[in-house]
């Protein structure tokens, strides 16, 4: 995308929604650590929170750190589609980032926690 048009998209998009901060612009992209759990700080108020599992439209529904049928223990289940209820919810951020430090250290996934709130 060109700058000139891509300097358009920002100016019109802020000027008509200015809640509206499409993904690829946000500024304050963190990282938990040294694990694949990535968030946006500005989305901390925006809860409820859902785990997505990162470049996918899966959401993680089941996180069993002691599951025995593994080796090492532990299961993580997710689910297909933004929409879908059994996804986990997590009342604040916080939750959600401990949650998907779980599923990190069971599967390896790399997470994004997204804020269903806004």
């Amino acid at each position: 995308m060109s700058k000139n048009l891509e300097g358009i998209l920002k100016r019109y998009l802020v000027d008509r929604q200015p809640d509206y901060t499409p993904i690829g612009w946000r500024r304050s992209v963190s990282r938990f650590k040294d694990t694949g759990v990535t968030f946006y700080e500005e989305d901390r108020e925006k809860g409820p929170f859902i785990i997505r599992i990162g470049g996918t439209s899966e959401f993680v529904s089941d996180i069993d750190p002691h599951w025995k049928q593994a080796w090492p223990p532990g299961k993580v289940e997710v689910v297909e589609g933004w929409g879908n209820r059994r996804a986990l919810k997590f009342e604040t951020m916080d939750a959600a980032i401990k949650a998907a430090v779980q599923v990190w250290k069971i599967e390896g996934f790399h997470t994004l926690i997204e804020a269903m709130g806004w």
